[in-house]
């Protein structure tokens, strides 16, 4: 597919390797590093760079996509398992699509608080029409059930699935619906 990949770890927080997602934290300074560097290093398409992760990892990807300071450098995020939220919906706009498992940690259904409140603000977020329990489409493909919200435009700019029989893991399937979602989005010559 000709892309570069990094698999980047948090530094060590609470006795152990995680990721701190304060706006503020030692985390956000080290991924703009990051990005800073592999930028300055490596043949990087500034227009097609997303983000994404497994549980805390997609907790990072969604604390990136708030810190507006670095959710600047992403086309567009993508991540598996653990729901997060926050009222301000400011910034710009940041595709999103977010997988849970059927029998992951948390309830799928779009319904529950966690699930649905993090779905409202990708919603909000990217001025997307419905709510957290009004899709644009649902679509059913084999494990998969996709929910999709659309701008005012019909253009989908966040999505929702979860896969039946699947925990708090992923499956390699998911990374190509993933890999899909992101080969969609690509900035303008404005950041746009």
């Amino acid at each position: 597919e000709g892309f570069i990949l990094v698999f980047p770890t948090g530094l060590n927080t609470q006795n152990r390797t995680g990721w701190s997602t304060s706006a503020t934290s030692i985390d956000m300074t080290y991924f703009q590093l990051l990005l800073d560097d592999m930028n300055a290093n490596y043949n990087v398409d500034a227009t097609r760079i997303y983000l994404g992760g497994q549980s805390a990892g997609n907790s990072m990807t969604q604390a990136i996509g708030r810190n507006l300071a670095l959710s600047k450098n992403f086309a567009a995020l993508g991540g598996t398992s653990f729901p997060s939220t926050s009222l301000d919906y400011s910034g710009e706009v940041l595709p999103y699509f977010m997988l849970f498992g059927e029998f992951d940690f948390w309830p799928y259904q779009l319904s529950t608080p966690a699930v649905g409140n993090c779905m409202t603000y990708w919603i909000n977020r990217n001025d997307a029409v419905g709510t957290a329990t009004t899709p644009a489409s649902e679509e059913t493909v084999g494990r998969y059930v996709i929910y999709e919200w659309n701008n005012a435009d019909g253009v989908n700019v966040v999505r929702y699935g979860f896969t039946k029989g699947r925990g708090h893991s992923i499956i390699p399937d998911e990374m190509r619906l993933l890999w899909n979602w992101y080969e969609l989005w690509q900035k303008d010559a404005e950041g746009n």
